[in-house]
């Protein structure tokens, strides 16, 4: 297990890292801008969640978004030139959510439990720009999840469980003035067991040159499954939810 782990890390970092000798290949590129943003979300999730041989359905809606959000917050930093884009995002959420049907050995029950869930998401990429405003990318997220289900303060299920998934998309970012932006981006990849997809829409109004804020809506599908018997965790679940960022640059 601890090597596994291990070669994990040692991916993710070598594909964040590695992209620096390309762009050490470059001609030289007017001078780097960077931005550094701290936000908030206000975090969903729905769809399946496996713990110990049983099978937990969970959702949040939008009007449950506050209901169930315990804490939410994430960081950004982004370098580009007019080729070249790095980016690192960290993003953390603590969600408790009323539970669903349990289905245990075929048969399933409706109990007065809830789903509490830990999420943290690292996400490296690179991109490079083809046209002015449209850029190719390529991503790592890694996982950290730690779930459990509970009843009536006892614990039916507990796991942590940690994977990657890579990605490849496509970010197209305008800037209509120098007060408002937009940036579209979407991505599909594998990752954990199978299909992984994602998509992020955000507008902005820059205050100054230093200083902007924006408002972003966030989807993020997870799919993983590991282990059996008390060791499984199982999980097919979108995250989404409105972020709202404050943007330094320099």
């Amino acid at each position: 297990m601890m090597r596994t782990k291990l070669f994990t890390v040692t991916i993710l970092l070598f594909s964040f890292l590695a992209p620096l000798k390309f762009i050490q290949a470059q001609p030289d590129q007017s001078e780097w801008k960077y931005d550094v943003g701290l936000y908030a979300w206000l975090a969903g999730i729905d769809g399946t969640i496996g713990l110990a041989n049983q099978e937990q359905l969970f959702s949040a809606t939008a009007s449950d978004l506050l209901k169930n959000l315990n804490f939410s917050a994430g960081g950004h930093f982004e370098a580009r030139n007019p080729q070249i884009t790095l980016l690192f995002d960290i993003f953390y959420a603590g969600l408790s959510i009323d539970a669903s049907p349990v289905t245990v050995a075929d048969t399933t029950f409706t109990p007065n439990a809830t789903v509490d869930s830990d999420e943290w998401i690292l996400e490296g990429a690179f991109g490079y720009r083809f046209i002015p405003n449209l850029e190719g990318m390529f991503t790592v997220r890694y996982f950290i999840l730690s779930d459990a289900i509970k009843q009536d303060g006892n614990t039916l299920g507990s796991a942590s469980q940690q994977w990657a998934a890579f990605y490849v998309g496509a970010r197209y970012a305008k800037e209509f003035n120098e007060k408002w932006f937009i940036a579209i981006r979407g991505d599909v990849g594998y990752g954990g067991d199978g299909f992984a997809w994602a998509a992020i829409g955000s507008g902005g109004y820059r205050f100054s040159k230093l200083f902007s804020m924006a408002l972003s809506y966030k989807i993020l599908n997870m799919d993983y499954a590991t282990g059996s018997g008390l060791d499984y965790f199982s999980i097919d679940a979108n995250n989404y939810g409105l972020g709202l960022a404050g943007i330094f640059s320099f």
